[in-house]
Protein backbone atom coordinates (compact mmCIF):
# COMPACT_ATOMS: atom_id res chain seq x y z
CA UNK A 1 0.00 0.00 0.00
CA UNK A 2 1.35 3.46 -0.91
CA UNK A 3 0.98 5.17 2.29
CA UNK A 4 2.29 8.75 1.13
CA UNK A 5 -1.48 8.50 -0.90
CA UNK A 6 -3.12 8.81 2.54
CA UNK A 7 -1.13 12.54 3.40
CA UNK A 8 -1.88 13.57 -0.56
CA UNK A 9 -4.30 16.05 -1.89
CA UNK A 10 -5.61 13.11 -3.75
CA UNK A 11 -7.08 10.95 -1.50
CA UNK A 12 -10.65 11.41 -2.01
CA UNK A 13 -12.17 8.70 0.74
CA UNK A 14 -10.77 11.62 3.65
CA UNK A 15 -9.13 8.47 5.20
CA UNK A 16 -7.78 10.17 8.75
CA UNK A 17 -3.77 9.19 9.19
CA UNK A 18 -4.99 9.84 12.59
CA UNK A 19 -6.93 7.13 13.49
CA UNK A 20 -4.75 4.44 11.26
CA UNK A 21 -2.04 6.26 13.84
CA UNK A 22 -4.43 5.26 16.69
CA UNK A 23 -5.41 1.99 15.34
CA UNK A 24 -1.84 0.73 15.31
CA UNK A 25 -1.11 1.99 18.51
CA UNK A 26 -4.38 0.49 19.79
CA UNK A 27 -3.34 -2.99 18.42
CA UNK A 28 0.50 -2.70 20.05
CA UNK A 29 -0.84 -1.96 23.49
CA UNK A 30 -3.52 -4.74 23.41
CA UNK A 31 -0.82 -7.03 22.09
CA UNK A 32 1.43 -5.80 24.60
CA UNK A 33 -1.64 -6.97 27.43
CA UNK A 34 -1.93 -10.34 26.14
CA UNK A 35 1.79 -11.06 25.86
CA UNK A 36 1.91 -10.11 29.72
CA UNK A 37 -1.71 -11.93 30.54
CA UNK A 38 -0.15 -14.82 29.57
CA UNK A 39 2.99 -14.57 30.91
CA UNK A 40 1.42 -14.07 34.41
CA UNK A 41 -1.27 -16.84 33.50
CA UNK A 42 1.38 -19.10 33.52
CA UNK A 43 3.46 -17.64 36.72
CA UNK A 44 -0.39 -18.03 38.38
CA UNK A 45 -1.04 -21.68 37.04
CA UNK A 46 3.06 -22.79 37.73
CA UNK A 47 3.91 -20.55 41.28
CA UNK A 48 0.07 -20.49 42.89
CA UNK A 49 -2.25 -17.61 43.83
CA UNK A 50 0.15 -15.54 44.94
CA UNK A 51 -0.91 -11.98 44.93
CA UNK A 52 1.82 -10.23 43.18
CA UNK A 53 0.93 -12.54 39.95
CA UNK A 54 -2.66 -11.75 40.38
CA UNK A 55 -2.38 -8.05 40.29
CA UNK A 56 0.11 -8.03 37.83
CA UNK A 57 -2.40 -9.53 35.85
CA UNK A 58 -4.83 -7.12 36.33
CA UNK A 59 -2.39 -4.47 35.11
CA UNK A 60 -2.00 -6.37 31.92
CA UNK A 61 -5.97 -6.43 31.84
CA UNK A 62 -6.13 -2.73 31.86
CA UNK A 63 -3.38 -2.77 28.78
CA UNK A 64 -5.70 -5.08 26.98
CA UNK A 65 -9.07 -2.45 27.91
CA UNK A 66 -6.53 0.50 26.73
CA UNK A 67 -5.68 -0.59 23.52
CA UNK A 68 -9.47 -2.11 22.83
CA UNK A 69 -10.26 1.66 23.55
CA UNK A 70 -8.11 2.91 20.91
CA UNK A 71 -9.24 0.77 18.38
CA UNK A 72 -13.23 0.84 18.67
CA UNK A 73 -13.98 4.34 19.57
CA UNK A 74 -12.85 7.52 17.68
CA UNK A 75 -14.22 10.18 20.01
CA UNK A 76 -10.44 12.39 20.01
CA UNK A 77 -9.34 13.49 23.25
CA UNK A 78 -11.61 11.74 25.33
CA UNK A 79 -10.58 8.41 23.88
CA UNK A 80 -6.34 9.00 24.20
CA UNK A 81 -6.79 10.70 28.01
CA UNK A 82 -9.18 7.28 28.86
CA UNK A 83 -6.05 5.22 27.31
CA UNK A 84 -3.29 6.70 28.73
CA UNK A 85 -5.39 6.54 32.13
CA UNK A 86 -5.49 2.76 32.03
CA UNK A 87 -2.00 2.65 31.11
CA UNK A 88 -0.93 4.28 33.99
CA UNK A 89 -3.01 2.39 36.17
CA UNK A 90 -1.88 -0.61 34.81
CA UNK A 91 2.24 0.21 35.54
CA UNK A 92 1.21 1.51 38.97
CA UNK A 93 -0.60 -2.07 39.87
CA UNK A 94 3.00 -3.88 38.35
CA UNK A 95 5.43 -1.25 40.33
CA UNK A 96 2.92 -1.75 43.61
CA UNK A 97 3.01 -5.05 42.88
CA UNK A 98 6.55 -6.09 43.06
CA UNK A 99 7.79 -3.07 45.73
CA UNK A 100 5.07 -4.40 48.11
CA UNK A 101 5.32 -8.14 47.22
CA UNK A 102 8.74 -8.74 46.49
Amino acid sequence: MNFNYLFSDANKANVSYFLLIQDIVGILIVLLGLKLSILYFLCIIRQGKKSKNIICLMGSVMLILSGINLVFFYEGLRTWTISIVLVIIGFLLGKLAYKKLY
